[in-house]
């Protein structure tokens, strides 16, 4: 699959399709300006907030949603971005938590999809080996089109050797005994020579048993009576090898279809990719390890720099929603909620540890960055009557670690994002009110470019900054993280603190 970086710069000498091998702390900032960022049902759909700071909250889920939404509707593969066209293969880029959504059909279609997979590839294998004729391969195909599997994957093995009785012809199993055995240099000739001269009965060659009963009697018949047992042991080997019961069972097991379930919905599912997901209660990974699945970005809840004012309005509609209240009234009421304005911040890590077990690879984090900047309501992606364009994102720095455990803590990084309430007096903003009034009430700034470390005598890192410190005891501080200040809309501080 092709794509185009959205931030070609940020991925010097990576390919699209390469897995993320190193640690990333990114720094969100977005405020919300009479709108409601995310309403609490538990208080009538209120916007969320913190009851001890009065601070606004935005939680977690919210913001993925967002997210996911951007990718339910727009094709991130594309040099100009588009929505997706009816029924476009959305190559890996399809929402699992979408509306509407039955978790255990999507599970069931997907092992269903995988486990029509390995019998092709089995019927295949039987065919070449000559166990499977034609007509009887059609006749196999026949019987399985209009059946499901077992949705537990330890029986579809059992579900497909049952529906192998009577279809497999066993008539060339001697000569492959007998090529296996024929690898052995210390074997009977003799033994070798009898197999390959040797005619299964119809009875035989159609019930793998007794072709195999058929096989041992031949053997002993040849072979001399001190050697029965390592001609026994040597058959045994053989018929593990090479019968088609040996075939489906080893099928299987190569395929592990519980592991193979969950890559199957980490590569079509872009949010199990990124954000996981808990899909051990219903379907084929019921009470299965390969069910529980963590994906390399988690979010944190978004809090508000400062206090933000609850406004609660009522509203009416000129149109009743059926007969019955027709004949009562000519109009309904309603309620609308909104922040006049918030600023509001927060944190995003990313695990290349888990990013190798859902392979979340660079194109995936560059569309995951993009959207970011997308999915907010200034550019109308997360269209609601209750965002009407009300949320823009206005700082995203990117901190790009050198190897996959990161080389500083996250919260050192983060600091040198700074952004605060430019306050003339007694906390009041310039407006005179307690509550910010737009985001010219803040000032901040951000590093855009190499990040130096520095560490103590026991190699922890004591302090980062974007200005290369002075060498202490002969040492330089490393530049060993990298931050990238993609979007950054917040005002400098002049000298006397006010904005520029």
């Amino acid at each position: 699959m092709s794509h185009t970086f959205h931030f070609s710069n940020l991925w010097n000498c990576k390919t699209h399709d390469a897995v993320v091998t190193e640690r990333h702390d990114i720094a969100l900032l977005f405020d919300a300006t009479n709108c409601n960022p995310n309403g609490d049902p538990d208080t009538g759909n209120m916007p969320r907030l913190q009851p001890d700071t009065l601070r606004g909250l935005v939680t977690d889920v919210c913001l993925k949603r967002k997210v996911r939404n951007f990718f339910s509707l727009h094709n991130p593969h594309q040099a100009e971005i588009r929505a997706w066209a009816e029924g476009e293969n959305r190559r890996g880029y399809n929402i699992f938590i979408r509306e509407g959504a039955v978790h255990e059909t999507d599970l069931n279609a997907s092992h269903q999809t995988l486990c029509r997979n390995v019998v092709a590839e089995l019927v295949k294998e039987l065919s070449d080996r000559g166990f499977l004729s034609e007509d009887k391969k059609k006749e196999f195909d026949d019987s399985l089109a209009d059946e499901d599997f077992p949705k537990k994957p330890e029986d579809c093995q059992v579900f497909v050797l049952e529906r192998c009785k009577g279809k497999l012809d066993f008539k060339s199993l001697p000569k492959q005994i007998s090529k296996v055995l024929a690898a052995i240099s210390s074997f009977s000739a003799e033994v070798v020579a009898a197999l390959q001269c040797l005619e299964l009965s119809d009875d035989a060659g159609s019930n793998e048993e007794k072709a195999q009963k058929a096989i041992e009697k031949k053997c002993k018949e040849v072979v001399a009576k001190g050697d029965k047992s390592v001609v026994t042991k040597a058959l045994k080997e053989a018929f593990t090898a090479v019968s088609p019961s040996a075939a489906v069972a080893k099928r299987f097991a190569e395929r592990n279809l519980e592991k193979a379930n969950r890559d199957a919905l980490c590569f079509t599912f872009f949010d199990v990719r990124a954000f996981g997901a808990v899909v051990s209660t219903e379907g084929p990974l019921t009470g299965s390890f390969y069910g529980q699945i963590r994906g390399p970005l988690q979010i944190t809840f978004a809090e508000s720099l400062d206090k933000i004012l609850q406004l609660d309005f009522s509203i009416t509609r000129c149109s009743v929603a059926n007969e019955e209240l027709a004949k009562k009234k000519e109009r309904e009421f309603g309620r609308k909620h909104a922040v006049p304005y918030g600023l509001y911040r927060c944190h995003i890590h990313f695990s290349p540890a888990f990013a190798a077990k859902t392979h979340f690879t660079y194109a995936d984090l560059d569309n995951f960055l993009f959207a970011l900047t997308r999915c907010l309501g200034d550019f109308n992606v997360d269209g609601s009557s209750a965002r009407p364009g009300g949320t823009r994102v206005v700082g995203l720095v990117d901190f790009q670690h050198r190897d996959a455990l990161g080389n500083a803590p996250a919260h050192k990084l983060f600091d040198l994002v700074k952004v605060s309430g430019n306050k003339v007096s007694e906390g009041k903003f310039s407006s005179g009110s307690e509550f910010p009034g737009g985001l010219h009430d803040y000032v901040g700034s951000a590093p855009d470019g190499p990040i130096y470390v520095e560490n103590n005598k026991y190699g922890q890192v004591t302090a980062c900054s974007d200005k290369k410190p002075t060498p202490k005891d002969g040492n330089e501080a490393a530049a060993v993280i990298n931050a990238r200040r993609i979007i950054w809309e917040i005002p400098a501080a002049k000298s006397n603190g006010t904005p520029v």
